[in-house]
């Protein structure tokens, strides 16, 4: 079943700098994928009227830089300080507390030149990934005289120099710091939940992803199908598969196309919880959509369907995969004539074994020349079986196919063929029963006219209990024969031909 699926460390790092290079204020909560988290442009800037920098050429000067910062930090005490008389002139009075506070954040997410100078060359330095260096510029930024909404961004990417480092936890702590503030945007810090749950699965603290995700979901107004099934990923590493399968079906459904991996999940935890009826239609549709994907799912379902005792779809699938050439194992090429056989096609068995043998694709041992001998007797064409047979009883350690091939005999009416074959059963010994071969050969000689052979080979299987009575019967019959002949009452010296 699916083997572990974590999340790669360098998959996460371009999810990073994408969120550095996005555009803020975008939706990215309800996407299908995983969010790709966007940050304010830092740049040397003007501040704009949402507070987003705004690329600036370089400073003159130190002076002049200085001389322009601090134009900035007046211009934003003058607004603070206007966005205090509003709210006590009662300007957001007639909305709601939730609007209320929505605006008030908003207006209170400014961000100081110098600031965004700073945050512009960071992240020029973690896109080289210079993370000591991004972190160096990051640290001239002191948290106690920026906003909470610098801060906020400051943590973040810090946090982001801290994973490109590998060092998670830190980066954990960073972005928790980030969200402390409570100053973002909706989109950001559901943004930034998510990023922190993926980091805590790629360093398999599954707990504490599952933590993050609910978190996350309690949030989102629209969870895509990728967030359901990081969900369901933290669980089932967890071998929690109760808890996993939800959001893994619910991945699945969300999904116009859903990915491979969400059906191969799904399909292992319904497989793991042995539920073969619902695993079933979850393994057809992953076969549908991704028809390449391997052969071993391709047997799975014709094991799902014979579990089932659904043999007939059993086999439709099996012919369908020797269709496409994937019936390339000896296991599978026998396991399809068997099915063959058992829904009575013998010859179509034939014709698939004798493919294999063509191909090198079966082995060549007593089991596979055993199968394809009763093919041909299941076709009613025993001379064909004959070949077939005797090969398999050579190869076999034990004797019983030569009482297999003596029986095929015995119904040709070959007694001298059926003779060999059972004294070559006998001498190769190993059979569960050899009163079972004595008896034969007693009817054997019987038919072939020799009443003393068979009287001799009757006697033997008397040994047997399960042969003894029939024996007897054979005995007193043979007596009676061989008295009339002897006491000259119309026999002839030979018997009629008497069957099995």
């Amino acid at each position: 079943m699916p083997r572990r699926l974590a999340l790669g460390r360098s998959l996460i790092a371009l999810a990073l700098l994408a969120w550095l290079l996005a555009p803020a204020g975008t939706g990215r909560a309800e996407g299908g994928a995983a969010p790709k988290p966007a940050a304010d442009k830092p740049a040397a800037a003007e501040p704009a009227a949402n507070g987003e920098p705004q690329a600036a050429d370089e400073p003159e000067n130190e002076a002049e830089e200085e001389k322009k910062d601090a134009e900035d930090e007046k211009r934003r005490e003058k607004q603070a300080h206007d966005a205090k008389k509003e709210k006590e002139k009662g300007k957001w009075h007639s909305k709601s507390k939730e609007e209320t506070e929505k605006d008030e954040k908003a207006a209170l997410r400014t961000l100081g030149r110098r600031t965004g100078r700073f945050l512009a060359k960071a992240a020029v330095l973690f896109q080289d990934k210079k993370y000591d260096e991004s972190n160096e510029v990051l640290a001239r930024l002191n948290p106690k005289r920026l906003n909470p909404y610098e801060r906020a961004l400051v943590y973040r990417y810090q946090a982001y120099n801290a994973y490109g480092k590998e060092q998670v936890e830190t980066a954990v702590e960073l972005l928790h710091k980030a969200l402390a503030e409570d100053i973002l945007p909706k989109d950001d810090s559901s943004d930034i939940l998510f990023q922190i749950a993926q980091m805590q699965m790629g360093k398999d603290h599954f707990e504490d992803a599952i933590e993050s995700l609910k978190t996350w979901f309690a949030q989102a107004e629209k969870p895509g199908a990728a967030a359901y099934f990081t969900l369901a990923i933290a669980y089932y590493q967890l071998k929690d598969l109760d808890h996993a399968l939800e959001p893994a079906k619910k991945a699945v459904e969300l999904a116009e196309k859903p990915q491979q991996g969400w059906l191969q999940l799904l399909l292992a935890i319904h497989l793991t919880k042995e539920d073969y009826a619902s695993a079933t239609p979850v393994l057809v549709q992953l076969l549908t959509l991704y028809p390449d994907v391997g052969k071993a799912y391709w047997m799975q379902l014709a094991t799902l369907y014979g579990v089932q005792k659904d043999i007939p779809r059993a086999l439709a699938v099996m012919q369908l995969a020797h269709r496409h050439k994937l019936l390339d194992e000896d296991a599978n090429v026998r396991r399809l004539a068997s099915l063959l056989q058992s829904e009575d096609i013998p010859m179509r068995s034939v014709h698939v074994l004798e493919d294999g043998f063509q191909k090198k694709i079966l082995k060549e041992d007593e089991t596979s020349y055993e199968l394809l001998g009763n093919s041909w007797i299941l076709a009613r064409e025993s001379d064909k079986a004959e070949p077939s047979l005797e090969k398999a009883a050579q190869l076999s350690p034990k004797g019983a196919l030569y009482v297999r091939l003596g029986q095929v005999r015995l119904l040709k009416e070959d007694w001298n063929g059926a003779m060999v074959a059972l004294k070559n059963a006998l001498d190769k010994g190993g059979l569960d029963d050899p009163g079972a071969a004595e008896l034969l050969l007693g009817i054997t000689n019987y038919n072939a006219g020799k009443l003393g052979e068979a009287r001799n080979w009757f006697a033997k299987s008397r040994r047997s209990e399960k042969s003894r009575a029939t024996a007897d019967a054979w005995l007193k019959h043979i007596d009676e024969e061989l008295q009339k002949q002897n006491g000259g009452g119309g026999g002839g010296g030979e018997s009629g031909s008497v069957g099995l």
